[in-house]
């Protein structure tokens, strides 16, 4: 504390060198063991953490540029990103949550799946007959599915096409 109350912040040096002060903080976990390093740049340069270094920006002001750099593309792609048939871009239906034609589901299909899983918590449909009354897919095709969910490591997708093929199953006697 200065001669006013109020706290100094602590210069903290390099571990390594006792010389500059300690920008980087290492931490390393082994067999439980918690080690924390606090090093110089020069210093983590030296030690081979020069990679990592490159990974991550100097600064706050760095990151947040990057991350605002991330999301600019992120919506560049969302809106070029349209339907050849009938010209409806991903905006216009992400807007009006409304397909221009047939065509939109699989020019919008990497983005489309993602929401359907979200929202429906599947990715498949059960198809209905005429009258409302429901028909599901037949039991190979829900075994395809279930497959391929767990082979995608789609846990709670593949459950539940298993309880489905589970109850049609118990249908069938």
């Amino acid at each position: 504390m200065d001669n006013a109350g109020n706290s100094k912040k602590e210069r903290v040096l390099c571990q390594k060198c006792h010389k500059n002060p300690a920008q980087i903080t290492v931490i390393q976990v082994i067999g439980g063991q918690k080690t924390e390093l606090k090093l110089c740049e020069k210093c983590a340069q030296k030690a081979g953490y020069e990679d990592q270094l490159r990974q991550f920006p100097q600064n706050e002001e760095g990151m947040i540029s990057e991350l605002l750099s991330k999301l600019n593309e992120e919506v560049e792609k969302e809106q070029n990103l349209f339907c050849p048939n009938c010209g409806l871009t991903f905006l216009e239906f992400k807007s009006a949550l409304k397909f221009g034609c047939a065509n939109c589901y699989e020019a919008f299909e990497k983005k489309i799946v993602p929401m359907l899983s979200k929202i429906h918590h599947a990715t498949w449909h059960v198809r209905r007959k005429p009258g409302g009354e429901q028909s599901s897919l037949t039991l190979k095709e829900l075994e395809n599915k279930l497959e391929q969910a767990v082979k995608d490591e789609r846990f709670e997708e593949a459950a539940q096409l298993r309880d489905l093929i589970k109850e049609q199953k118990n249908d069938l006697g």
